[in-house]
């Protein structure tokens, strides 16, 4: 009888013990909220080329950014090790607008750059610090969508042939996003955390057709809060 009652009680500090050593592992859902920095460089040149004519912007503007996000943790034995994965959708709201002209020259026109949305999947590896507490990194390709405006003045003045009063391009960017975390388990079932990251952008050749020449290389710096519910 004492050996059933002392089984009992040992599956009972067991059952209980489980949640914390299991504290972070299963399938989590919840949104993101935070800032961002939108910067990067901005060409806008002669075509033929001048160097010395050459006009070339930098970007800073700090702006919201809001989204949700979807994944899976599951922690390695006792090792208190953390792997995982998840996808998300982010909606930044910076719009920046830069006017265009070449060095010395009067103002041309302007363009309105817009981080329309991006979309993501990412590896996590994390380590607990404790149950409560868990530090990661992640990784992951991210599809990125930009809308460039670019507006000319009519005419322009020594400009053959003129440029358009107006044209919206749009263009994909898929970079590597790299990310730094930490995460809070308030609860039962639900993490706070705060992100880090950063998406690795190529070069954008928007125009390289006469008479003028316009391309832009973004660079882009997130710190977000990531509320999730845990299942």
């Amino acid at each position: 009888m004492k050996k059933r009652i002392s089984g009992l009680m040992l599956l009972g500090i067991m059952m209980s013990a489980h949640p914390s050593q299991a504290a972070f592992g299963g399938f989590r859902v919840g949104g993101n909220f935070g800032v961002m920095v939108l910067q990067g460089r901005h060409w806008y040149t002669a075509n033929p080329s001048v160097p010395a004519t050459d006009m070339v912007r930098r970007l800073n503007p700090i702006g919201a950014i809001y989204g949700g996000h979807a994944g899976y943790l599951f922690e390695l034995g006792s090792s208190k090790i953390v792997v995982g994965g998840e996808a998300y959708l982010l909606m930044p709201t910076v719009n920046p607008k830069i006017d265009l002209a070449l060095v010395g020259g009067p103002i041309e026109g302007n363009v309105s750059i817009q981080h329309k949305q991006s979309m993501g999947a990412a590896l996590t590896v994390g380590m607990m610090f404790n149950p409560k507490i868990l530090v990661y990194v992640n990784a992951g390709m991210e599809v990125a969508k930009f809308q460039f405006t670019y507006q000319f003045q009519q005419p322009i003045a020594g400009v053959v042939p003129n440029l358009p009063a107006k044209q919206v391009l749009r263009h994909t960017f898929k970079p590597i996003n790299v990310g730094l975390g930490a995460a809070y388990k308030v609860g039962p079932h639900f993490l706070a955390g705060l992100e880090i990251s950063s998406p690795f952008f190529k070069r954008f050749k928007a125009q390289m057709t006469g008479p003028r020449a316009y391309h832009y290389k973004p660079v882009e710096r997130r710190v977000t809060i990531k509320l999730s519910y845990l299942f």
